[in-house]
């Protein structure tokens, strides 16, 4: 193992156990990995400057987005354990580009390429595929600045989850409804 991996293995596992936390912790930054499908769901668009508050779990799969080391990822699915505040001061938009035909789906074995944004809404409409590219979004890397971090008590995550179930319960209304519009322009085009 090289020595740069070491170091950020060895970061990781300092702020891992630094974030079990029982009461609030100021940083001075913090850096987030925001998963793209998340935003996408139901997340809200952020800029640089922006004051925000996620809510963020460990890091399972972002660890180290391909040589920054991550502390956080967003999460409002219900597995959040912290929540979060701060103000955004970068916005690093991470995806790989395939020849046609040839996209790897395992992040952990794609090439990534990094561009710093200074605005996010999870549709990052130049990363469209073409005839001779495909284009896989990952997400964003977010650094915050004066950042506060706390743990989710019990009562807050139950209050959370309840919330998730009755919004995937109004989306998979909307999405039988998409379908039942499907079916109706199907027939009417018949």
């Amino acid at each position: 193992m090289s020595l740069k991996v070491e170091k950020m293995e060895q970061k990781n596992q300092e702020f891992q156990s630094s974030l079990n936390i029982t009461e609030e912790r100021r940083m001075d930054r913090c850096t987030i990995y925001y998963e793209s499908w998340q935003i996408q769901c139901c997340g809200d668009p952020f800029s640089v400057g922006d004051k925000i508050e996620w809510k963020c779990v460990m890091p399972t799969d972002f660890k180290n987005a391909h040589g920054i080391v991550i502390d956080l990822e967003e999460e409002h699915h219900g597995r959040e354990t912290h929540s979060i505040t701060g103000t955004v001061s970068k916005i690093i938009a991470e995806r790989s580009e395939f020849p046609s035909g040839q996209r790897e789906v395992w992040y952990d074995r794609a090439e990534t390429i990094k561009e710093e944004l200074q605005h996010a809404d999870g549709w990052e409409s130049q990363y469209k595929d073409n005839d001779l590219t495909e284009y896989t979004f990952w997400g964003y890397i977010v650094e915050l600045k004066k950042v506060i971090v706390k743990p989710l008590t019990k009562t807050t995550m139950t209050r959370q989850k309840k919330q998730d179930n009755t919004n995937m319960k109004k989306l998979e209304g909307l999405d039988k409804f998409i379908k039942s519009l499907d079916k109706t322009m199907e027939i009417e085009e018949e």
